[in-house]
């Protein structure tokens, strides 16, 4: 069994976190399982930014039913008022910021 943590995984790794963190913030909008979001995530880190970037949107927007998911790289600002739930996250010493909306 091959043990090393490949890029892949360490993407695949940080996509999920950032899912659980958009799932628990549906949560706390008190949303129905079938509304849909608009998210937006800043991760403080540019390789995991760019690993999550490059291979997970899709997989993340349709986890927490987003309508919109924006994955933004350090140095990159998330539009002001994004979100009407805001949040900011330590994910393995990396910060993490998102921004969720219920979508019109």
């Amino acid at each position: 069994m091959d043990a090393r943590l490949t890029p892949e995984l360490e993407g695949e790794g940080y996509a999920r976190e950032v899912i659980r963190r958009l799932q628990e913030m549906r949560r706390q909008l008190n949303l129905a399982v079938e509304e849909f979001i608009t998210a937006d995530v800043l991760i403080g880190d540019e390789r995991i930014a760019s690993l999550v970037k490059s291979r997970w949107p899709d997989r993340i927007a349709g986890e927490v039913r987003a309508r919109s998911l924006s994955i933004h790289l350090p140095g990159e600002e998330m539009p002001a008022g994004t979100g009407h739930l805001e949040n900011s996250w330590d994910i393995e010493g990396i910060e993490v910021r998102t921004a969720v909306s219920r979508a019109a």
